[in-house]
């Protein structure tokens, strides 16, 4: 970017030099002796001094607002990432959160039809009920035990995305990446 900004500035060269006129060409000392001879003229001091002002410069204009663009562009590219990854660790703390809730509900419904197809066995026995009530009793309580294994599957996978999207779901061990299966339970911590 600075350089590109360097680009629309004006430019002021100077140069100087110091020269002696009228030496002999030869490496010995008696060059400067034998010159005195000639046509000495002397040291001479030259200066030079350049200043260059652009007037319009469209390619360093062109290239100041390529490089402010990609600044800009690095700046919204870095915020959007940010704002990915938290919108992501927003989604998947709910769905844990929604998942460990279901899973409550369906321990909840199988543990009270278990119970009810105890009483439902005892009213058979006592010749109180009949057998298909103690049947739909069963299913019912069937139901409910399969509802607590997709709700504990549903916890498993929202804690491996959680993982996922925190980081924590594998970890280096000796340059190697290794996957913690005792970790998938628990929740990562979280600053």
């Amino acid at each position: 970017m600075k350089k590109a900004k360097n680009g629309l500035l004006p430019r002021v060269d100077f140069q100087s030099r110091i020269t002696v006129a009228n030496l002999k060409d030869s490496n010995s000392a008696d060059r400067f002796v034998t010159s005195y001879g000639g046509e000495y003229t002397g040291p001479n001091f030259y200066t030079q001094l350049n200043v260059e002002i652009p007037l319009e410069n469209n390619f360093a204009i062109g290239e100041l607002r390529r490089r402010q663009s990609m600044t800009e562009r690095a700046k919204l590219q870095s915020i959007e990432v940010v704002n990915k990854v938290a919108k992501d660790v927003a989604i998947a703390l709910n769905a844990v959160s929604s998942s460990i809730s279901e899973y409550e509900q369906a321990v909840r419904f199988a543990e009270n039809y278990g119970r009810a197809v105890d009483h439902q066995f005892r009213l058979v026995k006592a010749m109180e009920s009949n057998i298909t009530d103690l049947i739909t009793m069963e299913d019912r309580y069937f139901q409910g035990r399969l509802a607590q294994i997709a709700a504990l599957h549903n916890y498993a996978v929202s804690m491996v995305e959680l993982r996922y999207v925190t980081g924590t779901l594998v970890k280096k061990v000796n340059n190697e990446l290794q996957c913690d299966t005792a970790a998938l339970s628990k929740p990562p911590f979280i600053y």
